[in-house]
């Protein structure tokens, strides 16, 4: 089995918390947050105290997911706390069990199951703690984990969502690990999480706001017949993220530039050069340094 990771399909009572499509408008409307009622918070902090009772990581994420949508200051703590999940024998013996319906026994592809409902979890906690800029508790949380090890390998999913929960809270330390991330193209996710974290803190790097423009038109070797190019499946790696991401570098560009400059798209090359001239134009302006 070559990518279990594709099974979350299968999980259907965790799609609400999978990462979202690709965006196919230039701006992004972020959804309104509120104050949950007095009822309502009792009614989910009893079904998250249902879960944890269960040491359930399905049931914990289903009980975090609705909390995203307000900003009681109930909630943080719970997330804070489920941020640092750790998959229970419940889900252990649950994950073996799927492994087994789905006609294998590999330890690798169990472990990646185990994996998946931790994600789950921390990804409903990552998009609480987003909602609370202003507490060092859950800006610490989130970047608690996007230093763990465990979490940048062995789950992209969660690790794209600490980077977005980052970048809403305006922690702006990581300006050149997220164009790293972007440019090393590993993960989709991963990628546009960066790509849109670089645009939720305005960056002020010129360097980087000029890659950021540079990505407006899709990757190619600048000599196809060159003999160093690399193979023509880097080519194709690097285009799919292109693709994926392409939408939210033009989100990000407009944040930090007020400007909207197009991506590559059918017959327009993309608006690399108009980007680039106009950020050299205003630098100062802008707070390019």
């Amino acid at each position: 089995m070559k990518n279990i990771l594709s099974l979350t399909l299968l999980l259907a009572p965790l799609a609400p918390l999978a990462p979202a499509a690709a965006q196919e408008v230039l701006d992004e409307q972020e959804a309104e947050i509120t104050t949950a009622s007095e009822q309502d918070v009792k009614a989910f902090l009893a079904r998250y105290a249902d879960g944890v009772e269960a040491k359930d990581a399905m049931r914990i994420g289903e009980a975090i997911a609705p909390m995203s949508a307000h900003d009681n200051p109930e909630f943080l703590p719970v997330a804070v706390e489920s941020m640092a999940y750790k998959a229970s024998s419940h889900d252990k013996r649950e994950a073996k069990k799927q492994a087994q319906e789905l006609g294998t026994v590999s330890k690798k592809d169990i472990d990646e199951l185990v994996f998946l409902r931790e994600a789950e979890v921390q990804i409903a906690a990552a998009h609480v703690l987003a909602n609370f800029p202003e507490e060092a508790k859950a800006t610490k949380a989130l970047t608690k984990a996007y230093k763990d090890k465990r979490v940048r390998k062995d789950k992209p999913s969660a690790y794209a969502a600490v980077i977005s929960g980052l970048g809403k809270v305006g922690y702006d330390k990581l300006g050149k690990d997220m164009l790293q991330l972007v440019e090393q193209g590993k993960d989709k996710a991963i990628a546009r999480a960066a790509v849109r974290y670089l645009g939720q803190i305005k960056t002020k790097d010129y360097s980087t706001v000029r890659k950021l423009a540079q990505m407006l038109s899709a990757p190619a070797p600048a000599d196809v017949s060159s003999a160093s190019n690399p193979p023509a499946g880097y080519w194709a790696a690097k285009w799919d993220v292109w693709s994926w991401t392409r939408r939210d570098v033009t989100w990000a560009l407009k944040e930090i530039t007020g400007q909207t400059f197009r991506p590559a798209e059918g017959e327009h090359d993309g608006d690399t050069k108009k980007a680039l001239d106009y950020i050299k134009q205003n630098k100062r302006k802008l707070g390019l340094k």
